[in-house]
């Protein structure tokens, strides 16, 4: 006896184009058809398995489509083009983060002695030969624009301080016009800013905190080595970026 291809058990009076067999001159007639999707799954025991990929459990019936757009799918898997690193679905579709979409789109560009002056004395970001790597994530919750930052924010964690990011906005003036200062972090009342270089408007900003009555640190790689150093030792990390979640 030719059973129907669609569960129910009973034998198969009907041929189907598509080359299925069924008791019924419609599938849809078909007790089984009939049963909700959970009678079904019921009846089948919630038959389940895992993806190949992901190794997440999923029922036997969306196993195809779920390996299909499973994001560690090799064909769904994205690369930066510049670091190779793999793609989230928040990042780009190119590059994982701002600083190698610049890097790798100004490749081989020079600034002449005259723009890099420029640079500097906009006061918008000085011209560095040396950048500190401006590479962002989150560590324990707190944001870093930097692993400059990355580095004082484990460094004060992990020696259990009081570190927050700072809310504060703090106004200056620059070139006649009117700004507002967001220092990095404070710790005990205390603002501490982070910087990969110097540049005239961080003694702006500084004066102006000071001048609001604020206590206030600016800290360069110079200060922060020594706490890269403690982390790299009692971490077991080669990598400050290691940290990031």
């Amino acid at each position: 006896m030719i059973l129907c291809d669609y569960g129910c058990g009973q034998e198969a009076k009907y041929f189907f184009k598509n080359g299925k067999k069924c008791c019924s001159k419609n599938h849809g007639s078909c007790p089984n058809r009939k049963l909700s999707i959970y009678d079904r799954n019921k009846c089948n025991g919630f038959q389940k398995t895992n993806c190949k990929y992901c190794n997440k459990q999923i029922s036997n019936e969306q196993k195809k489509k779920h390996e299909n757009s499973c994001k560690l799918n090799p064909k769904n898997i994205r690369y930066c083009l510049k670091c190779g690193k793999i793609l989230t679905s928040r990042e780009s579709k190119k590059f994982c983060s701002r600083s190698c979409s610049a890097s790798y789109n100004t490749k081989g560009r020079k600034h002449s002695k005259e723009t890099k002056q420029k640079i500097s004395d906009s006061g918008c970001g000085g011209y560095r030969e040396c950048p500190s790597r401006y590479k962002t994530g989150v560590y324990k919750g707190i944001f870093c624009a930097s692993s400059y930052e990355l580095i004082f924010v484990a460094y004060h964690l992990y020696n259990n301080s009081n570190i927050k990011p700072c809310r504060i906005k703090i106004p200056y003036s620059y070139k006649g016009k009117n700004h507002c200062y967001h220092p990095d972090f404070i710790i005990d009342g205390k603002i501490y800013e982070i910087k990969g270089y110097h540049t005239k408007v961080v003694d702006i900003k500084t004066s102006a905190a000071k001048e609001h009555g604020f206590d206030i640190d600016v800290l360069y790689y110079e200060e922060l080595e020594p706490m890269l150093n403690i982390l790299k030792e009692t971490l077991k990390i080669n990598d400050i970026l290691e940290l990031y979640e």
